[in-house]
């Protein structure tokens, strides 16, 4: 019985012994596609940019409700509540950045561009909706800012 479990000792640890040891098993590692980091760079600074354009013309345009003026985009109302003038651009914002995430996602450059295109547009709006909105005397003579054609 002794031999018998010196020999399966020996059997076991036969290959141990050897210098030759088997090729370790190599992970085939897949490079990054050089678009997603690229995309993510773009989706994450065109989304800034859009919440501070979005917050500008929001808080110009609190201050311009709270001076007398009014809202001229029939979404809000006219003289919209700071609850619903926050929830909506809350809304209208997460719609404009899950729009953006997946347009970014695309495997198509012309669906990319048309999502960047169109979110630098409405970036640019809000942003001299903000402008605007600052600049209105509601004492002076009566003047509304409009939003740009198109979205």
């Amino acid at each position: 019985m002794k031999s018998l479990l010196l020999f399966a000792a020996f059997a076991l640890a036969s290959p141990l012994l050897s210098n030759e040891l088997p090729d370790a098993p190599v992970a085939k590692v897949q490079p990054a596609h050089p678009i997603e980091h690229h995309t993510r760079a773009v989706f994450f600074s065109g989304v800034s940019l859009l919440a501070a354009s979005q917050l500008a013309d929001a808080v110009t345009t609190r201050q311009l409700l709270d001076r007398g003026g009014w809202e001229t985009n029939p979404i809000f109302g006219k003289y919209p509540s700071p609850g619903r003038q926050a929830g909506m651009n809350l809304v209208l914002f997460a719609a404009r950045t899950t729009t953006f995430y997946f347009t970014e996602r695309s495997h198509r450059a012309w669906v990319r561009w048309t999502g960047r295109a169109l979110l630098g547009e409405i970036i640019v709006n809000h942003a001299q909706l903000a402008a605007c909105n600052a600049g209105i005397d509601v004492h002076g003579v009566a003047s509304n800012c409009h939003e740009l054609p198109g979205f």
